[in-house]
């Protein structure tokens, strides 16, 4: 009991001092993951669950991977548009009064995902987070509103949360007072 009591003044510490606070997006700010939820909403679902499955084995790296189940999906523009409208995605519970108390103290929140910055876009403004605080993968579209390749990985995956906290002006120095919550460290 002891060291859950030690724990938990800990955390309620990191809370205080945090100069600025990252969030995963999938399974941690949003119930779901999204790009197993718009390839349900496209007809693929069975088909990326499998992909999925395959590359969680550890034979295929991040980027591989996601291009190989955006290959199977194939969303078109109005597919993307189509399920942000009538898909959108549900908070966690208790996230918004969370983002809302760190907006109180000023602290900066950023979203940051393997995921598509255009499918995080909503849960931004729904949590008041300026849209420039995310740090996703970009989906690009030829003007026919067809998929162009391979996806623009720019996300925080491909690289550090330090980068990103570097590329918003907060000091390498204070990144160890920055805390960064996905859905593993919440486990």
């Amino acid at each position: 009991m002891d060291d859950l009591k030690g724990n938990m003044e800990e955390v309620i510490s990191i809370w205080r001092e945090a100069d600025a606070v990252c969030f995963d997006v999938d399974s941690t700010v949003i119930q779901e993951e999204g790009i197993d939820e718009l390839a349900k909403f496209c007809g693929k679902g069975p088909e990326v669950q499998a992909m999925t499955k395959n590359a969680m084995g550890g034979g295929i790296g991040f980027r591989e991977a996601l291009t190989a189940r955006l290959n199977i999906i194939q969303p078109t523009m109005t597919q993307i548009r189509d399920f942000i409208r009538f898909c959108p995605p549900r908070l966690t519970p208790g996230i918004k009064k969370l983002v809302d108390c760190l907006h109180q103290r000023s602290i900066p929140v950023y979203l940051v995902s393997g995921g598509f910055r255009g499918l995080i876009g909503p849960v931004a403004l729904d949590l008041n987070i300026p849209l420039q605080n995310i740090y996703a993968n970009k989906l690009k579209f030829f003007l026919n509103a067809s998929r162009k390749g391979t996806p623009l990985l720019k996300g925080l995956f491909s690289s550090t949360v330090s980068s990103c906290l570097v590329h918003k002006g907060i000091p390498t120095g204070l990144h160890s007072d920055i805390l960064y919550l996905s859905s593993t460290l919440l486990m």
